[in-house]
């Protein structure tokens, strides 16, 4: 949604409402569909409230300008879309859209199901590993553990203490100050962890062994933040997340309230058949 909405010119209905995020949204869920062909799809949204990581840490994101009017307004569109497409919308309040992700990964990797999550998050690599892959779809690439180490020259297991130790400008996320990917990547690689840089911080040279010594908390708790929740309670799995045919009706009546007329005459073609047997045919 937010890369449709900075790619994509201005665009609203007849009636002022914008739909430029709107309209890539669909137009980027329509192309994975049939491009790849999933047995299941769920789509995640990050719920409006306060995370546990606000309460761990309140300065959480908190330097984030708000949300534009104009793509804020299109969010619950962009849920009635998905559900027009007949795909399974998760969220969650007290947790973020990354946390449903590991968490319905992580259940359907347990259950020898080949996931693939598609994201241009780089926190979601942490969860990369068996029947686990992430596919960053504006560059196409599957980041398999292989891919991980070609990288960053870590494996996935590093991943969470080296993001910890780094930190994250985009989300506030403080990390060890002055520790940059070349300085946490030489840390990584001598100890291992950030436990084990922790308990060597006297065997470290110069003003970084000051550094670590006085910022353990302020580490430990980096590393938490960074650190994507697999077991949020939710009301529904991966078996719930079927891809099934969108009810004809209900799609043309959305992409008709949207004045979506080209895709509608690309989903909906009107010598189509009433119900065909996959939802791709109707992309066709």
């Amino acid at each position: 949604m937010h890369r449709s909405y900075h790619g994509i010119p201005s665009l609203s209905t007849s009636q002022g409402v914008p739909v430029n995020a709107v309209y890539g949204f669909i137009r980027f869920l329509s192309k994975l569909l049939s491009v790849h062909s999933p047995d299941y799809c769920a789509v995640c949204f990050d719920h409006p409230s306060a995370t546990f990581r606000h309460a761990d840490f309140p300065a959480y994101k908190s330097h984030r300008k708000e949300m534009d009017d104009d793509l804020k307004v299109q969010m619950p569109i962009a849920r009635a879309a998905a559900a027009a497409l007949s795909l399974t919308t998760i969220e969650k309040p007290g947790y973020e859209a990354d946390d449903i992700i590991a968490t319905l990964a992580r259940q359907s990797a347990r259950d020898g199901v080949e996931t693939v999550i598609v994201t241009g998050d780089k926190d979601a690599l942490q969860l990369v590993g068996d029947h686990i892959t992430v596919y960053n779809e504006s560059k196409d690439i599957f980041y398999t553990p292989a891919a991980v180490r070609e990288k960053y020259g870590l494996a996935v297991t590093d991943l969470v203490d080296y993001f910890g130790l780094m930190g994250d400008a985009s989300d506030n996320i403080p990390g060890l100050p002055g520790v940059g990917e070349k300085t946490a990547l030489k840390l990584m690689q001598t100890y291992g962890s950030i436990d084990t840089i922790l308990k060597s911080s006297a065997s470290i040279e110069g003003k970084l062994k000051s550094i670590v010594e006085n910022n353990r908390d302020l580490l430990l708790q980096s590393k938490r933040l960074v650190t994507l929740c697999d077991t949020v309670p939710l009301d529904k799995t991966w078996r719930d997340c079927t891809v099934s045919v969108p009810d004809r009706r209900v799609l043309g009546e959305f992409l008709s309230r949207y004045e979506f007329k080209a895709l509608a005459q690309e989903m909906l073609p009107k010598n189509a058949e009433p119900v065909k047997e996959t939802f791709f045919d109707l992309l066709t």
